[in-house]
């Protein structure tokens, strides 16, 4: 944890291990801040939680899962076009939250759980681990194999503290891409709602928004496997390095075709990139990366239009005048919200 209060020393602290002096600086430490406190008493309830459920608390377990570590959140601007920008959260209290979802989104559904499970059920529960990202923020963390991955912007992530068996598996809702660490006898495996990407080691990207009808995924480096799931059949893809496909709304898998690859993995490095998306779609991307919220008015645009652009670090006010420019569209804000119409009524 950030502000040099380690999760160890709060487990110590729960557990009344602390020292007098560590004690006076977790103490100190949690009354800085109501947000401090706040999180402190919602880990405190997992922490007692567990305890009433096993007879002895991993430790290592309880907070093991990830090295996290934020990307610097995008600039969000809800006020007018010549505004400034709010300022999102600090990087800090970015880190404290996912350290919360972290804990408190999984573990106190498998508290529950545990009740009516056996030992090892149990085991495998308590060392689920879920990452979740919100509008505007993105985060990086390796995984114990050396695994590394890059979270965009409102996604979430589900996986076990430590691999083991004969598959590394993670769950996605969202979007995604991966620098596997390569492991012949344990393929790394990426599931979403309907969508299963099975790889050994290599670099992809997986697109798999629950408000979107299709996931799409697109190899920057090696080899990876696009199959269906639950589908009872040997019906699949192999993409390897700049090819794309997609299983689509319909539960088809598209031919494997060439595509520029850094329309779909510029996020990554901070670059919000456009190659022909349609222009309903790429508001939603605009909406999650600066946490704003935009709406399309006009019958046919959705179905008419796409936008090819590129932005990295660009003001709002600019990136929403280029897109107005490029697409002949006006934008104009109305109360909390940014709205793109057709030209042809002015």
């Amino acid at each position: 944890m950030n502000n040099d209060i380690p999760y160890e020393l709060l487990s110590q602290y729960f557990a009344g291990e602390c020292s007098p002096e560590e004690k006076r600086r977790v103490e100190d430490w949690i009354h800085e801040d109501p947000a401090h406190e706040r999180t402190v008493e919602q880990l405190h309830r997992v922490w007692t939680e567990a305890g009433k459920h096993r007879n002895v608390i991993d430790v290592d377990a309880f907070w093991r899962g990830v090295e996290l570590r934020t990307i610097m959140p995008q600039k969000s601007l809800l006020g007018s076009l010549t505004g400034k920008y709010r300022r999102g959260p600090s990087t800090f209290n970015y880190v404290l939250r996912i350290a919360a979802v972290v804990v408190l989104s999984v573990a106190i559904p498998y508290l529950v759980y545990w009740m009516n499970q056996s030992d090892a059920s149990i085991a495998t529960a308590a060392l689920m681990r879920e990452v979740s990202t919100g509008n505007g923020e993105r985060a990086q963390f390796r995984f114990s194999d050396g695994t590394l991955v890059w979270l965009n912007v409102a996604s979430t992530m589900r996986f076990a503290g430590s691999f083991s068996g004969d598959s590394r598996e993670v769950y996605l809702e969202g979007e995604a891409f991966f620098d596997v660490a390569r492991n012949e006898s344990m393929p790394f495996v990426v599931n979403t709602q309907t969508a299963t990407v099975e790889v050994l080691g290599t670099e992809f990207d997986v697109h798999a928004r629950a408000d979107e009808k299709q996931i799409d995924v697109v190899v920057a480096d090696g080899s990876v496997l696009l199959r269906r799931r639950g589908s009872g059949s040997a019906e699949n893809v192999v993409l390897t390095k700049g090819f794309q496909s997609s299983l689509t709304e319909n539960g088809v898998i598209t031919p494997a075709r060439p595509v520029n690859v850094e329309s779909y993995t510029g996020w990554v490095n901070g670059r919000l990139v456009f190659d022909r998306r349609p222009i309903e779609l790429a508001l939603k991307d605009l909406e999650r990366w600066y946490g704003l919220r935009c709406r399309l008015e006009g019958n046919g645009l959705r179905e008419s239009l796409n936008l090819t652009a590129t932005f990295e670090n660009e003001p709002l006010e600019e990136v929403l005048h280029t897109i107005a420019v490029t697409t002949n569209l006006i934008v104009e804000q109305k109360g909390n919200e940014f709205v793109f119409s057709s030209n042809k009524k002015r």
